[in-house]
């Protein structure tokens, strides 16, 4: 005899799963109607359908539209990771060929020679896993696990993960993240010898904006060396953009050291003598606790661990 979970589970179709988050896209009924082209009662029979299968009110209606009611928003969240695993199982099954496929986020650093050392240790032993990468922010990362819009990322653990997040996460630790100061090739700094914080404070920087890791790690340096951090003559985000632009200039810049060492041999910059003082958090695998069992993020976790 079906439990009166799965009853009520029962009356809800593919259809219903998406329909919290048109409707809170479009502020209305009407709206949501035309964006699933179909009738306006036949949207308010559905989001009946779902209320009396939950058992709560879902969206709230005046004057000015609809909006989700808080148990709203709350299984709209859970309704997202319902999709987004579907959506990767139609995709698997939409291959001409069975493959285990693999959706990652990650920061743009951990694909210097981290992620890619990984993947090529896995195609000798595992070739038929693919995978789908996508560069995101440490926030975004932890958030795109968590909505099934990643079946697991590489990233970092810091202040900007909600502890909340932390929970529902199976994280495991792949290694420390050193830092580096690189300069262009024609600067003669890069000559010199066992530089000091005190031999660069006034130097001119191009270094990632407020508000971000690097720029954290950077101040903190200086300050813990009793110095006022440099103000950067140039803020950017991206290492490849900020490499070229030392590259071109007299000023200096920093990343991590694998990211640092790669466009070094590529003759693009060079690294300076001095041993940065502070690292960012160290580099970290995870994905949803219930999804840690599975092969493919199981196979892929150990090739990073190898590495």
């Amino acid at each position: 005899m079906a439990d009166p979970i799965s009853q009520r589970l029962a009356q809800l179709r593919v259809r219903h799963l998406g329909l919290l988050d048109v409707i809170a896209q479009s502020g209305s009924l009407r709206q949501a109607s035309v964006e699933l082209c179909v009738t306006q009662p036949a949207v308010t029979a559905m989001l009946k359908a779902m209320e009396t299968s939950f058992g709560v009110s879902l969206v709230e209606r005046d004057s000015n539209g609809a909006r989700l009611t808080s148990n709203g928003r709350e299984i709209q969240e859970r309704l997202r990771l319902v999709l987004n695993n579907l959506s990767a199982v139609y995709a698997e099954l939409g291959e001409p060929v069975v493959h285990r496929q693999l959706r990652v986020g990650v920061l743009e650093s951990m694909m210097i020679e981290v992620v890619p050392d990984a993947v090529a240790m896995l195609r000798k032993t595992h070739p038929d896993i693919t995978f789908t990468f996508a560069e995101d922010t440490v926030s975004a990362l932890a958030q795109g696990v968590l909505d099934g819009s990643y079946d697991c990322a590489v990233g970092r653990f810091d202040a900007a993960i909600d502890v909340a997040q932390l929970p529902a996460l199976d994280a495991s630790l792949i290694g420390d993240v050193p830092l580096q100061i690189a300069c262009g090739r024609s600067n003669p700094l890069h000559k010199a010898r066992k530089l000091s914080l005190a031999d660069l404070k006034d130097k001119d920087w191009i270094i990632a904006p407020q508000g971000s890791r690097g720029r954290e790690s950077f101040e903190q340096a200086f300050l813990l060396a009793g110095l006022p951090p440099p103000r950067p003559r140039i803020e950017s985000i991206s290492f490849h953009s900020n490499f070229q632009l030392a590259a071109r200039t007299d000023m200096l810049t920093m990343s991590t050291a694998a990211a640092v060492a790669h466009y070094s041999k590529l003759g693009v910059i060079r690294r300076l003598d001095i041993e940065w003082p502070v690292k960012l958090p160290p580099m970290m695998f995870f994905c949803r606790k219930e999804a840690a069992g599975l092969e493919a993020i199981r196979l892929f976790r150990d090739a990073l661990a190898a590495g």
